[in-house]
């Protein structure tokens, strides 16, 4: 008989988010199901697809989930090669491990358990993901153009003001704006640019360990080690993803800073749910 693939989700897990994934023999699946700890992971958990379960997957691409049902049942969930889910709920732990050797020997479960009519984008519940975030030249040269044609149209229309009227006090005014406003915004742009260009990220909601750094220095950094998490925000676009700074400080008083343009703060935030996390605004949150 050969090994299957299987992987681990945990509660709070993200869609698509496993570990401990690799090829098991069937004993070693069993034993996997019966230690995997239900009733801690049960407590407070909705029953849907992306939940703490064990999943398992065969070499025609269909996979076999065991995961937490109502009143202390399990919840069986099967997708097939044509992206179709089916679930069932299985009242004892031996008839999970029953239904898992069928799957191991290759046989088709559909029969046994009940087809969903809304199956979509299923499969992203089953297949891994890969949580890795990085700076996106493309979006940000799409940004800083648009920002350079205002320059360019604010400029043109400062000397035609400035030649049709009285230029003193209008083209006074204008430096003022100017330089307040467009310049720091271009310094904020690039620094962010000089320093995240090369960066990856990879960041999921449940492991406690994420990667972060450029290029080929990238380190290990882990969740519980967090001292402080602060979200600098800038003053007058706050919560825009070029207008944040993430600081990391971890319990040997060295931090990492993580510019919005690597991950949004919508994502960011929710990728940390034991973790406090403070906001404060920044005019110009500078790398």
């Amino acid at each position: 008989m050969p090994k299957l693939t299987s992987k681990l989700q945990y509660r709070n897990f993200e869609k698509g988010e496993f570990i401990d994934e690799e090829q098991r023999a069937l004993q070693e699946t069993l034993v996997l199901i019966k230690n995997y700890p239900w009733e801690e992971q049960r407590h407070l958990t909705d029953v849907q697809p992306t939940c703490p379960s064990v999943t398992i997957e065969r070499q025609d691409s269909t996979y076999l989930k065991v995961g937490p049902g109502f009143n202390g049942k399990f919840c069986m969930y099967l997708l097939n090669s044509r992206h179709q889910l089916f679930e069932a709920y299985i009242a004892k732990i031996d008839e999970v491990c029953d239904m898992v050797i069928k799957f191991f020997n290759g046989a088709n479960l559909e029969h046994e358990l009940e087809k969903h009519t809304l199956s979509l984008s299923a499969s992203g519940h089953f297949k891994t993901k890969i949580f890795e975030y990085r700076f996106s030249e493309t979006g940000f040269f799409l940004k800083y153009s648009l920002l350079c044609l205002f320059t360019i149209v604010f400029i043109a229309l400062l000397f035609l003001n400035a030649a049709v009227t009285n230029p003193i006090p209008i083209l006074f005014i204008f430096i003022i704006l100017f330089a307040a406003l467009l310049i720091p915004t271009h310094m904020l742009m690039l620094n962010h640019y000089k320093h995240s260009k090369d960066a990856c990220l990879n960041l999921s909601r449940g492991n406690d360990s994420f990667v972060f750094g450029v290029k080929k220095k990238l380190r290990t950094y882990y969740k519980s080690q967090i001292t402080s998490l602060i979200i600098y925000s800038g003053g007058i676009q706050k919560g825009k993803q070029n207008q944040c700074v993430y600081q990391i400080t971890f319990n040997d008083s060295s931090y990492i800073k993580i510019s919005g343009m690597v991950i949004p703060v919508s994502i960011f935030a929710e990728k940390f749910p034991t973790v406090e996390i403070i906001e404060k605004t920044k005019w110009w949150p500078m790398m």
